[in-house]
């Protein structure tokens, strides 16, 4: 299972409104439930960019 940004945008982000199934994607892959979990460099730097910038823009 491939993990892409909108899947750690959704899990951390309590307002976003797919939260609750982020989150449950998060921990089915930790689990290992759905097999292998995979992500890329790209995607955990705009997770990060994109996290950051609805903090600012919340402040």
């Amino acid at each position: 299972m491939f993990i892409g940004t909108t899947v750690f945008v959704a899990a951390g982000d309590r307002r976003d409104k797919n939260h609750k199934g982020g989150k449950a994607l998060i921990e089915q892959a930790l689990k290992g439930e759905r097999g292998v979990a995979y992500t890329s460099d790209y995607v955990i730097d705009k997770s990060i960019r994109t996290a950051l910038a609805r903090t600012l823009m919340r402040l």
